[in-house]
């Protein structure tokens, strides 16, 4: 579910099939990478998935961090059939950087009864976590297959129009910091997506003339695309005027997207969304003689909807 880096609390869902039956008070173990956190008690279950007794490996059982147990359990109420699919999220703190280790592992596990010394069970009920004096036996993993979910920087931006009146060709301004950078092999790609009704200027779409941080800009119905002029794409106040046409009212959804790109990667490296502004057009009414063939005079009435540059004369 989330996608960017450094979110606190994030809500993470996984989907499971599973290919072996799983028993009545057999204990599922989820394993997180290394720079993720788990939240305690964040545990919620969807569809054919019936758990207990469940948390951080506090007792460390199977992790070796008490601060920042790796891994969380749950004890299964119901069984799960071969083939079943099964829902689950964990609330998680993701790691602020990009990371090599991603891989999530998935286990589960048999509590054994406890033997004597010639093998005699002494006890055979189910005991609570984390199982003291009992030994377990694995029935199954993913071996860590799951490589785990794309994460993202965010690039946030503020859009400043010109006008805000309907059909008008603009300047629409975009301002945005990237002061770490990104760094591409031949050029950074900036992808601008603006809501239905809006229209980009097709060639050269920039309002004035380049900017000093892109060499071309294309656009195209409501999306822009840039290429940076170098393979570095970095500033603390980038500032991008574009030639854009307003639609003639304000559409719904009403949301502007920034992706950075690249090279001719399709994966965004960093991406955010920012609410549009309002379409407003001037109020006008007219007064007058309703007569047919009657000569008379007419008056206009208009309310501005922004003060005059200028004083009034």
């Amino acid at each position: 579910n989330p996608i960017y880096f450094g979110e606190a609390s994030a809500t993470v869902t996984f989907e499971l099939a599973f290919t072996y039956r799983v028993g009545v008070a057999d204990v599922f173990r989820v394993t997180r990478p290394p720079a993720y956190s788990m939240l305690q008690g964040s545990l919620q279950t969807f569809q054919d998935l019936q758990v207990g007794e469940h948390g951080l490996d506090l007792m460390r059982r199977f992790s070796n961090d008490y601060d920042r147990p790796e891994d969380y359990y749950m004890v299964l109420t119901g069984p799960i059939a071969a083939g079943t699919t099964i829902r689950f999220s964990i609330m998680s703190d993701l790691p602020a950087t990009p990371q090599k280790a991603m891989n999530w592992f998935f286990r589960t596990y048999r509590v054994l009864p406890l033997l004597d010394t010639d093998g005699e069970v002494l006890e055979g009920q189910q005991v609570a976590y984390p199982w003291i004096g009992r030994d377990m036996l694995a029935t199954g993993t993913n071996d860590g297959a799951f490589s785990g979910f794309l994460l993202v920087g965010q690039i946030p931006f503020r859009i400043d129009p010109m006008l805000q009146t309907p059909g008008a060709t603009i300047r629409l301004t975009f301002n945005f910091a990237l002061p770490e950078g990104v760094v591409a092999t031949r050029f950074v790609r900036l992808e601008i997506t603006g809501p239905e009704g809006f229209t980009v200027k097709e060639t050269d779409c920039f309002w004035g003339g380049n900017t000093p941080e892109f060499a071309k800009c294309t656009g195209f119905r409501n999306t822009a695309t840039l290429k940076s002029a170098i393979s570095v794409l970095s500033g603390a106040d980038i500032v991008l005027p574009l030639t854009v046409t307003n639609p003639g009212v304000t559409p719904s959804p009403n949301f502007w997207y920034l992706a950075v790109f690249k090279d001719d990667d399709t994966q965004y490296v960093r991406w955010s969304r920012t609410l549009g502004f309002t379409i407003a057009s001037m109020p006008v009414t007219y007064k007058g003689n309703n007569q047919l063939g009657e000569s008379a005079s007419g008056f206009f009435t208009f309310r501005p909807v922004r003060a005059s540059p200028t004083p009034v004369v």
